[in-house]
Formats: C-alpha cells, sequence, structure tokens
C-alpha cells in the first residue's frame, strides 16, 4: 500500500516540476535602447541586447507581515 502511494506521489512530483510556470507578467523583451520600469529600479536594453538596470535599494509599501 505505502509503495503505491510514494510511487503516486513521487509521478505527481515529476509532473508538476516539469509542467511550464504560468507567467504572471508580460515577457519583456530585449530590444536596443527599450527602457522600461521593474517596480523599483530602471533598466535598459543596450545595443548588445544585455539589460542593464539601476540598484536602488527598494522597500516594499505594503509589507506582509
Amino acid at each position: 500500500m505505502f509503495s503505491k502511494f510514494f510511487n503516486f506521489l513521487f509521478l505527481l512530483i515529476v509532473v508538476i516540476a516539469t509542467s511550464p510556470a504560468a507567467e504572471s507578467e508580460e515577457t519583456k523583451e530585449c530590444v536596443p535602447g527599450k527602457s522600461y520600469n521593474d517596480g523599483c529600479n530602471d533598466c535598459t536594453c543596450t545595443d548588445t541586447n544585455v539589460v542593464i538596470c539601476t540598484l536602488m535599494e527598494c522597500y516594499n509599501s505594503n509589507p506582509v507581515f
């Protein structure tokens, strides 16, 4: 009985681990010259398709305790 349970549990973990994650926000594409804000820092895509961002210390205005 326990082996069936553990086999089921293992299979469930494998299915969950291999399923694609749902994206909670739009996919940001690196377009040279494009700038955007990530909610705290400003980011820019360089001519070589590298994203650079400011490194501001950001505080959550609505902390969850």
